[in-house]
């Protein structure tokens, strides 16, 4: 047998069949059109559209893993799917996940079952019991006149009350009964539905929250709703004492108490209650009192409630009995004092959830006035709590703990990908803890979950980056200062983002290279290529295999290097000293060309050529007057020249014998001038 569709009088439509096609991805199929036959997450098969609202769409559903497990029958559930073409629906899908939190917490035979939230893509879908019946609102409008026999109420009553009590004992307040969220089963039960808009002890709305008086507010129906309830006060078992009241009220009299205004808009000292005819005299003191727009004066529990307009049914009777009960009070004593005990233990019962919710209060209170980034740290207070009041705080709770942890990760993830340090790229590790320990408290947040991945995904691709970058630094091979920098840089992100990150080790071939690197600038007598090459092995961390390679080079050439860069850099010349081991180690290639060109000066333009030779040598390295190198090439110098003046005297040359001579006092002064500011190193 179908479900027949239960709904409000304020939201009627007609159910429309589904459309049997359904060629078209699931996230792309509008919510009217989802056809017989679609599957939801690969497990849940739609197999008949039996309920259709505003705002959602109920399905009779199979589990296709039931069918494998258990028969056929068993397998059947309902799908309720929230409209996601709807402007309200980011709302709709927060009052539907809500209700899953909320009910399938609540184990109660006369409460509907409700499974789980689910979602796949934008569908969002919560998958419940499967109840064979019509709704209270539905039979009323069968019957004649719109209303039942007080007998028939009574049926309906009880068990409505005993699902009420057992949701208030867990701190969960209905806050929307009405007719249509009592189902009658084909087998006679009675189901209370629809927890979308259950409010714990805890919870209260926005300020700032509009409505409209003619809908629901905030998925309440105002009809039925509380002065409270509409004035956002905080929710108690008194809500639902009033809008059960009016239920009963309307199944007796087939007539709303309050002509179904709002309650918040009546006048008390205008308005006066009619007596329904199927209520007794005392009953009516009862009722009118569940059904007081002020709060205070209603009754603060549904068993109370009921056991009174029960009760004074038959009040004479009662009295009756009541009167035998006390002659033979010997054995009503015992009856009294069990009754008594159980009251006794109840109300104890009552302090203590009070109690607890106080101190709840308080503990949010405390975790408000944290600095946002450290709320998330004061969530352990909430161990220990109650399912329920501790799933309503953290309710509560969500932005302000949730949403500042959520906005720092991203601000984090915001970072110049173009310069990356140790002090630029954002501190992964430490990030993916808050987001975990966030996570034990909020389990279903697709944000936390989502922000995780990005986290995962961002960090990956870095160090895949970065662990290419070095590979590329060893195929360049410059041996520089700068890539050991670099090198130095990049390892130390590396570390940053994975402690276990290995850094990747130069191949034997790279060694090799860098040997024949080192013996070929020593060869030369390349100072700068030998100080690039020994800077870079001193700068690059974790690399003893490259300072080994210097263990068997002359420490002339190591530190004759330094001191001879040092000593030419024109923007710090003046403030080194004159190195003359350094230079005669590094110049003795280019001074023994000089001596090689003096042995073969003949002529006296090639003697003039070994004069500009020899100058360009000391006016590049600003040899010193006192240079054993220099002294040698000047002294050999000087002998050409003189030895050639005393051949061209011999010829009578005597234009050559006066440029000569004039070449040799000229290599004589130059020879005797200082260098400016420069001392004579002991190196």
């Amino acid at each position: 047998m179908k479900v027949k569709k239960t709904q409000d009088s304020s939201a009627k439509s007609d159910p429309k069949p589904p459309v049997k096609s359904a060629s078209k991805p699931l996230k792309d199929i509008p919510l009217k059109e989802m056809a017989a036959g679609t599957v939801l997450l690969g497990r849940y098969m739609l197999m008949e559209l039996i309920g259709q609202g505003g705002t959602s769409t109920i399905y009779r559903a199979r589990d296709m893993v039931a069918v494998l497990e258990s028969d056929d029958e068993q397998s059947h559930l309902a799908v309720k799917v929230v409209d996601f073409e709807s402007d309200s629906d980011v709302a709709d899908n927060q009052l539907m996940l809500h209700e899953a939190l909320i009910t399938r917490h609540l184990a109660h035979p006369n409460i509907i079952k409700v499974y789980d939230y689910h979602r796949e893509g934008s569908v969002c879908f919560v998958t419940m019991e499967l109840v064979v019946g019509e709704s209270l609102l539905a039979y009323l409008q069968r019957t004649l006149q719109n209303k039942l026999s007080y007998r028939h109420v009574m049926l309906i009553l009880r068990p409505t009350a005993l699902a009420l009590e057992a949701a208030h004992a867990q701190g969960v307040i209905h806050s929307d009964m009405k007719p249509s969220n009592i189902l009658m089963t084909d087998l006679g039960d009675i189901k209370v539905i629809d927890f979308a808009t259950a409010r714990t002890t805890l919870e209260v709305r926005e300020n700032n929250q509009q409505y409209n008086r003619d809908a629901s507010f905030y998925g309440y129906t105002l009809a039925y709703a509380s002065p409270e309830t509409i004035a956002d006060k905080p929710a108690t078992p008194s809500d639902d004492v009033f809008s059960l009241a009016c239920i009963i009220y309307e199944t007796l009299s087939g007539k709303h108490p309050y002509d179904r205004k709002p309650s918040d808009s009546i006048d008390a000292s205008k308005f006066k209650l009619k007596k329904p005819s199927e209520v007794g005299f005392w009953q009516w003191f009862v009722l009118k009192k569940a059904l007081s727009l002020k709060g205070r004066k209603r009754f603060q529990s549904v068993r109370w409630f009921v056991r009174w307009f029960t009760f004074l049914r038959h009040f004479w009777m009662y009295l009756i009995i009541i009167v035998v009960m006390l002659i033979g009070s010997i054995v009503g004593t015992k009856t009294l004092s069990q009754y008594l005990t159980a009251e006794r233990v109840q109300l104890e019962k009552n302090q203590k959830i009070a109690q607890q919710q106080e101190g709840l209060e308080k503990v949010i209170e405390r975790i408000r006035s944290e600095e946002p980034l450290l709320r998330y740290q004061q969530l352990q207070a909430l161990n220990g709590t109650p399912t329920l009041l501790r799933g309503g705080a953290l309710g509560l709770l969500y932005e302000d703990v949730v949403v500042p942890v959520l906005n720092h990760v991203e601000n984090e993830l915001k970072y110049n990908k173009k310069d990356i340090s140790t002090a630029n790229i954002p501190n992964f590790s430490l990030l993916t803890q808050q987001i975990d320990h966030v996570t034990v408290y909020y389990p279903d947040s697709f944000k936390l979950l989502e922000i995780k991945r990005r986290l995962i995904t961002e960090r990956t691709q870095l160090i895949d980056s970065l662990t290419e970058q070095v590979r590329k630094e060893w195929i360049q091979l410059d041996f520089s200062p700068n890539m050991a920098t670099r090198l130095n840089n990049v390892n130390a992100v590396l570390k940053q983002l994975d402690k276990n990150t290995t850094v990747v080790v130069p191949e034997l071939s790279v060694m090799e290279t860098y040997h024949d690197e080192i013996m070929t600038a020593i060869e030369r007598y390349d100072y700068r290529a030998v100080n690039r090459l020994f800077l870079f092995s001193q700068r690059l961390e974790n690399a003893q295999e490259f300072k080994d390679q210097w263990q068997s080079v002359d420490e002339r050439a190591i530190h004759g290097s330094q001191l001879l860069i040092n000593y030419l850099d024109q923007d710090i010349r003046l403030n080194q000293s004159y190195p003359p081991i350094a230079v005669e180690y590094y110049m003795q290639p280019v001074f023994d060309r000089v001596n090689k060109l003096l042995s073969k000066a003949r002529t006296e333009k090639s003697i003039f050529s070994a004069k500009e030779e020899l100058y360009k040598i000391a006016d590049r390295f600003q040899i010193s007057g006192d240079s054993v190198l220099y002294d040698q090439a000047y002294n050999k110098l000087k002998q050409v020249i003189e030895k050639r003046i005393t051949s061209q005297k011999r010829n009578r040359r005597w234009r050559s014998v006066d440029r000569l001579t004039e070449l040799l006092k000229e290599i004589s002064i130059q020879h005797e001038k200082p260098l400016p500011e420069a001392s004579v190193a002991e190196n």
